[in-house]
């Protein structure tokens, strides 16, 4: 019978009847009574009968009434331990380490003097009378105590668990941290002795150049919220009402003849201290403007734009400093000591700036990302260790609020208006709230990657539209190429464009090109005058240096900034990648010294969009979100892309620089954009000047590619290379094309093309080469040798 019942039976079965058992001895225990004398024990009044009251009466005068609830205590937990499928130990271990643990607290309730029959029983009665006659009160103390904890820890390992954590927490660990705080403070009190006798020897140094003064010096220490803006730095603490507490310290230096060094009282270790930026100092309605002579046109106001509409602190004090707390606790709980020692709060992101113990190694601390993101509940961490230049470790977490950043404010700012650089890019905010304004002649280029709704073209208007706010058509022209034809169209009918913003893949080269024509143009200026730079050249304008071209009286006009704006590259390198990348590769090495800068963007930050050449040539860049570390390392040559939130935050790679800085972009509307864009239109309408004069020239119509190749700005510059080859060789192959001019296939079919609409070659003739229709002296008298 006992065979078929199967072991998961046997043990639910035990653990019943060790519950009755349990409950049985407990309720006879509660309602026991002694028997009066005379009386026999199982006579007395019980809960449980006679039974009940001859069981209480064994346990009770054997452990004591209090201790005797060991025993229903014991049989209920080795039930439970059998009722949840464990592998339970021998029922014979269990009973004697159990019966042993209430013995053992039977003793010390005899060594305590206290009532046998209520607390040590008869055997605790006995046991207290022979250790003591043979140890005394303090040796039978140590054994006993010694014992119990022996058997705890025993049991602790046989399956009692909550034993060995029982006396973990009530012992071990309050005496692990009296031994930490003593240690601590040991070593508190000697480095208080040794800067003490530094200060004394200092003052002693002191007194001997001056001897007449006297070398009394006080200093008190009031913590206070630095202003970052005015380079203030003071330590901040918050009581629990989220009040700032002062915080109160002498430092009294010992007398001239004292040569012990008397102690000396010093503050303790300073809270971390909150650096808080000053808010932006308000201007006038009308902007900066830009360094070199006076504009021709009248600057948009900076009432187009709109005000903040959310204050601006959304994260208080108390929240700061309970956050460092947090952060310290959650660091220690993995074995990371230290302290938070600044805080600097910025709009989206706070950043703690922790000092690790001595022995912490900063990779410890990385390596912790997504545990600290998880013990904080917060939505991303990023760690940055070290910071350059300190013995410490950023820690940015993400506000509970976030702020949104206005252009406005940037464009407001000390920041901006200091900055005297001759074109200012607005991005953002930093992680500590300055405005960060760069400057697109240093970078000089710039890339920007981003997945779909980080940022991107946000980015890209707010650079566009504070360039409109810094310079008029004069001083900047702009080349807008958006193949996506929604993002940048509203541009179109601004004066700053040299052509209508270009929606068509196809003559997105084209318009490169020309832009690679201008730059070799501008330095055949520069070269003719002997200056280095656009800069140069300019001033050599200002002064009257520069004689007049070609015999006439005609004054050299001074040369503006051109910026080449492509809103989408991956479209581009997919459609003609060889067409694209030359002409960007040519302007990102040379057009830098004579005004022409490039700012692309792309969503697929991939190695084919981002080919070596592209990325070699643009040492500034700025990465959004992105999908993956792959990415992130494709843009930047580093992690942490993958990590940001979105919605404008970034990380901007600096030229020449190995870290990059996290930057919140600045947000501006369509609706803002809008109102600048429809500025400079009626500025345009009113203005009786002719259009620029390339304005024309490169506005090209829709039609076929003959009428295309027609127009001097589509004419490839390999033509006369191209021609020269094919009368050479007397024979029109495109493939010939590809390998002497190394080109692509489908550049060097446009060639022949063009060169069929000259009347260099005749037309298509299938599998055999084109027939070469010139000669030498054709080519002389065109011009091409």
């Amino acid at each position: 019978m006992a065979s078929s019942i199967s072991a998961k039976r046997q043990r639910q079965i035990l653990a019943v009847l060790l519950g009755a058992f349990s409950v049985l001895s407990a309720a006879s225990i509660a309602t026991y009574h002694a028997p009066e004398p005379g009386e026999s024990p199982w006579s007395a009044a019980n809960a449980c009968g006679p039974a009940g009251a001859l069981l209480a009466y064994g346990l009770v005068w054997t452990f004591g009434q209090a201790a005797a609830f060991g025993v229903p205590l014991m049989a209920a937990l080795w039930g439970w331990n059998r009722l949840r499928d464990q592998k339970p130990l021998p029922l014979l271990v269990t009973s004697a380490l159990g019966t042993l643990l209430v013995f053992e607290i039977c003793t010390l309730f005899g060594l305590g003097g206290l009532d046998r029959a209520r607390w040590s029983g008869g055997w605790g009665f006995a046991a207290t009378l022979a250790l003591q006659s043979s140890l005394g009160l303090v040796g039978s103390w140590v054994v006993a105590t010694a014992v119990l904890f022996v058997t705890a820890l025993a049991a602790s390992e046989m399956g009692f668990h909550w034993i060995g954590k029982l006396a973990h927490g009530l012992v071990l660990n309050p005496a692990r941290g009296v031994a930490g705080g003593v240690a601590g403070a040991y070593g508190q009190w000697r480095e208080r002795r040794a800067e003490a006798a530094r200060a004394a020897a200092k003052q002693k140094a002191r007194d001997a150049k001056a001897p007449k003064k006297p070398a009394k010096v006080a200093a008190a220490v009031q913590p206070a919220i630095a202003e970052g803006a005015e380079g203030a730095e003071a330590p901040a603490r918050t009581q629990a009402q989220g009040k700032a507490a002062p915080i109160e310290s002498a430092v009294a230096l010992a007398d001239e003849d004292d040569d012990d060094g008397a102690p000396v009282a010093v503050a303790p270790p300073p809270p971390p201290v909150i650096k808080k930026n000053s808010p932006s100092r308000p201007r006038s309605l009308e902007p900066e403007r830009p360094t070199g002579p006076a504009p021709e046109e009248p600057l948009p106001p900076l009432s187009l734009l709109e005000l903040p509409q959310q204050p601006e602190d959304l994260v208080t004090a108390a929240d700061l400093t309970h956050q460092a707390t947090l952060l310290t606790t959650k660091l220690a709980d993995f074995g990371i000591e230290g302290r938070v020692t600044e805080i600097h709060p910025g709009p989206v992101v706070t950043m703690f700036e922790f000092e690790p113990a001595a022995g912490v190694k900063v990779n410890s601390i990385v390596a912790l990302e997504d545990d600290l993101a998880l013990a904080l509940r917060a939505i991303r961490i990023r760690v940055i260790a070290p910071l350059p230049g300190k013995g410490t470790v950023g820690v940015e977490i993400t506000n509970p609020r976030r702020r949104t950043v206005y252009l406005r404010e940037v464009l407001s700012s000390q920041a901006y208006e200091s900055s005297n650089a001759a074109l200012k890019v607005p991005l953002g905010v930093d992680v500590g709230g300055t405005s960060f304004v760069s400057d697109l002649t240093k970078m000089p280029h710039v890339l920007i990657a981003g997945s779909t709704g980080a940022g991107k073209s946000v980015c890209l208007n707010t650079i566009i539209t504070g360039l409109l706010f810094q310079h008029d058509p004069s001083s900047l022209q702009l080349v807008m190429i958006d193949p996506k034809m929604v993002e940048l169209s509203m541009y179109n009918g601004i004066p700053h464009l040299t052509l209508p913003v270009v929606t068509d893949s196809k003559k997105a080269s084209r318009a490169l090109r020309w832009a690679v024509g201008e730059m070799e143009k501008r330095y055949k200026l520069l070269a003719s005058v002997g200056a280095r730079n656009i800069n140069t050249y300019n001033e050599r304008i200002a002064e009257g240096k520069v004689p007049p071209a070609d015999g006439t009286d005609k004054v050299p006009e001074r040369l503006g900034y051109v910026v080449v704006i492509v809103d989408e590259l991956a479209d581009l390198m997919l459609t003609a990648p060889a067409e694209i990348e030359e002409p960007i590769a040519r302007l990102a090495q040379m057009a830098r010294a004579v005004g022409i800068h490039l700012v692309l963007a792309t969503q697929r930050p991939s190695v084919d969009v981002i080919t070596g050449v592209i990325k070699a040539n643009f040492p500034s860049r700025i990465a959004f979100r992105v999908a993956s570390k792959t990415d992130s390392r494709t843009v930047l040559d580093m992690n942490g892309a993958e990590n940001l939130l979105g919605m404008g935050d970034m990380l901007f790679l600096p030229m020449g620089k190995a870290d990059a800085h996290r930057v919140h972009g600045c947000f501006v509307s369509e609706e803002e954009t809008q109102r600048v864009v429809d500025f400079w239109r009626a500025k345009a309408a009113a203005s009786t000047a002719p259009p620029p004069p390339l304005a024309t020239e490169v506005n090209i119509p829709e039609g076929d590619e003959e009428e295309l190749a027609e127009d001097g700005f589509m004419s490839d510059e390999l033509i006369p290379q191209a021609a020269c080859l094919v009368v050479m060789h007397n024979q029109g192959s495109t493939s010939l094309l590809q390998r002497r001019l190394q080109v692509g296939y489908s550049r060097a079919g446009r060639l022949m093309d063009q060169l069929e609409q000259l009347g260099v070659v005749g037309p298509f003739n299938g599998s055999k080469a084109r027939d070469v229709l010139v000669d030498q002296n054709w080519l002389q008298q065109k011009g091409f040798q």
